[in-house]
């Protein structure tokens, strides 16, 4: 079994050789067991072109509207600090 750290460089590799203007989704944020710092090292090469998914922890944080935008401001800051992306 790959190691997490295996995966990520594998994916890093690959999201280097792409060329094209994409993006890329960073599915199982949150409450699947990704971490902030896991999304930075896998997108290590493209940190602006990465669109990290946490559905399930920010709807954890309901059913209040409130509180919703308030884990949704949370996780947006956590993602520009640890991606270095300007604004965090």
């Amino acid at each position: 079994m790959a190691s997490l750290d295996t995966v990520a460089e594998s994916f890093a590799a690959r999201f280097a050789r792409v060329r094209a203007p994409a993006l890329f989704l960073a599915p199982g944020i949150g409450a699947q067991g990704a971490t902030s710092a896991d999304v930075a090292r896998t997108s290590a090469t493209c940190p602006d072109r990465v669109m990290p998914s946490a559905s399930r922890s920010l709807l954890a944080a309901g059913p209040g509207t409130g509180a919703l935008r308030a884990a949704a401001a949370a996780l947006a800051a956590e993602f520009r600090t640890a991606l270095a992306i300007p604004g965090g």
